[in-house]
């Protein structure tokens, strides 16, 4: 009897307790107000009508942060969805775990989230781990060999790919030749440091790039790599689902929808729930609310709610007093067993709270969205369509290569100066008005670029700085001359001169191998004078240079002797009898040894005026 009078207590306290799910956001998102829609529309959808939840955005800085998730934990919530990235997920996890309140992350892929520390942490999204896999079979199938990497230096950027680079460094046939990381500070102050890592992907002569970061820096770095001319024909940019899934956010800042058409990028397998789309229209949502990410984010919100059941106790806990939350672990529990299928696809998780999905899709970019040209899974290989059918950057008719002998077919323009024996200018009437054409040219650096051109298939041109002048930093002007500066402004593609390498133009440009060496040397007729003189060491100085040097050096030794014989301390010590000053002779020996860097002598002078 009093196991039924119980039972009926705590299923009447049950449904009369108020449940709070809390949902945090950043407030400078692109998708805050949609993010915030998304939550009413699903708190409206709940069959639990005693369930509520709380939106709050935040700017996502350390003390705003914790002030945030305290207040958030005073508002008494079961559990905690939040659409923080990597970084912030993990405090935000760390913070809620330590009272037991599920914390549920609609968008972290961080691949070392996983901690004793985030132990109430629940993943809607697989770790990076599998999209790294989906990119290296991507590479496979089109038989790319080299590629470099551009990511943010956070954890998002530098652990989402740790996986292509693991089985990049394991395969035979692909090279990362090149491998960028900036700071997503920096970036939003500047664009001075992407432009050089930007420059040096170009250096290296790689056309396919992997670009993983968010995408808002996508946005930028695509932008500053079109002016560069890294997005044009023959290169081939691959994004990561941060950018893939918010096209949106490419298009804010160009002109033509059409700009970045033939993008390649991964994201997880999802397809628009229709009938989700158009009851949340059908509420005054709009369509273009609808994505992956508020679609995960309605499904956590229903989790949230189904799984409520072993909840009898609301959490009481302040940040004065964070003490754990009785009924979170069977919370947690409950929805780690959950398992229904939700607008963004089949929900359920293994023991660790990740969720159980590896799919991928394989997306390229046409005008304002990324359409589905493939699928890669854990459980299957990669399927493409027809390579034909895919769009490349620049719509070249073929599939781009990877090879970086590039120079085939290419015209380029060549640096040089006029000077002996390595470029002549041909003077002849033919020559007149094409000056700039390699058959008016001869020479040692002439001879080679015609050999370079015809091994590598490419023509050229040559033309010579404006001021005639090697390379040099002119402190007046602040830049630097000749052939290094039209290096730098990219006027020509190569300088072919004799070039001397140093460290004040290496700063600036970047030297080939050397070809020639240049050394200072002495050579002497076999059997001329210098060899049949044995005094023909004194040949650099004159004869009477020599005599002067040995007159000197006589004349300091008597001096030094006789400094030393009327000094005050060597009279006392001649009276003593323990006089043992040099003699002549040794003073000459160490004035002498002194000339050629060398100590001498048995003694030193005892007199500090001799010494």
């Amino acid at each position: 009897m009093l196991v039924v009078i119980l039972g009926l207590l705590l299923g009447f306290v049950r449904q009369v307790l108020p449940y709070k799910i809390g949902v945090l956001a950043s407030c400078s998102s692109t998708y805050t107000r949609a993010y915030k829609q998304i939550s009413e529309f699903a708190e409206s959808k709940l069959e639990n009508k005693k369930v509520g939840v709380i939106f709050q955005c935040y700017d996502q800085t350390s003390i705003q942060g914790y002030q945030t998730m305290c207040a958030m934990m005073e508002k008494h919530v079961v559990a905690v969805i939040t659409l923080g990235g990597s970084s912030q997920v993990a405090k935000e996890a760390e913070f809620f775990s330590q009272v037991n309140i599920p914390i549920i992350s609609v968008g972290a892929s961080n691949p070392f989230l996983l901690s004793s520390s985030r132990k109430f942490l629940i993943r809607m999204v697989p770790p990076d781990t599998f999209q790294g896999e989906a990119i290296f079979h991507l590479i496979k199938h089109f038989r790319w060999k080299d590629i470099s990497i551009l990511g943010s230096a956070d954890d998002y950027g530098i652990n989402g790919l740790i996986k292509l680079q693991d089985l990049i460094s394991r395969d035979r046939d692909i090279t990362i030749r090149n491998i960028q990381y900036f700071d997503t500070l920096d970036i939003q102050n500047s664009t001075l440091q992407i432009e050089g890592n930007l420059r040096l992907i170009s250096d290296s002569l790689t056309k396919i790039v992997v670009l993983n970061c968010d995408a808002v820096n996508g946005a930028k770095i695509l932008a500053i790599a079109q002016k560069m001319g890294l997005t044009s024909q023959g290169y081939v940019w691959i994004t990561t689902d941060s950018i893939t899934s918010r096209p949106q956010i490419l298009l804010e800042s160009v002109r033509h929808e059409s700009v970045y058409d033939g993008l390649i990028g991964t994201m997880q397998a999802f397809e628009v729930n229709k009938e989700f789309k158009n009851s949340y229209m059908a509420s005054g949502g709009l369509s273009t609310d609808v994505s992956l990410w508020t679609s995960i984010l309605y499904d956590a919100i229903i989790l949230s709610s189904k799984a409520i059941s072993p909840v009898y106790h609301i959490p009481r806990q302040t940040c004065d007093n964070p003490t754990p939350w009785q009924d979170g672990s069977r919370y947690l529990n409950e929805i780690k067993k959950s398992n229904f299928q939700g607008v963004s696809g089949y929900i359920s998780f293994d023991h660790n709270g990740l969720i159980r999905r590896s799919r991928y899709d394989i997306k390229n970019k046409r005008k304002d969205t990324f359409i589905k040209i493939g699928q890669w899974g854990e459980q299957s290989d990669l399927q493409i369509v027809e390579d034909t059918k895919i769009r490349f950057l620049g719509d070249p008719k073929g599939t781009p290569t990877s090879e970086i002998n590039t120079l085939s077919g290419q015209k380029l323009v060549l640096g040089t100066i006029r000077e002996a024996p390595y470029a002549y200018r041909n003077n002849s009437l033919s020559c007149i008005g094409h000056e700039d054409e390699p058959q008016c040219w001869y020479g040692f650096c002439i001879d080679l670029n015609n050999k370079l051109a015809k091994d590598l298939n490419f023509t050229y041109t040559l033309v010579e700085p404006p001021d005639k002048e090697y390379g040099r930093f002119d402190q007046d002007r602040g830049r630097y001359t000749g052939l290094v500066f039209e290096l730098q402004e990219r006027n020509i593609d190569l300088a072919s001169a004799p070039l001397t390498i140093n460290t004040e133009r290496s700063k600036a440009v970047d030297f080939l191998s050397d070809i020639i060496h240049v050394k200072s040397t002495s050579v002497y007729l076999s059997g001329s004078e210098a060899y049949s003189n044995r005094f023909f060491f004194l040949g650099p100085l004159d004869p009477f240079v020599w005599a002067s040097i040995v007159a000197v050096i006589f004349f300091l030794g008597v001096l030094i002797t006789c400094l030393n014989y009327i000094s005050p301390v060597s009279r006392y010590n001649r009276e003593q009898g323990g006089d043992k000053s040099p003699s002549v002779y040794n003073n000459v020996f160490i004035v002498a040894s002194g000339f050629v860097g060398r100590e001498g002598g048995d003694g030193i002078p005892e007199s500090p005026a001799a010494r």
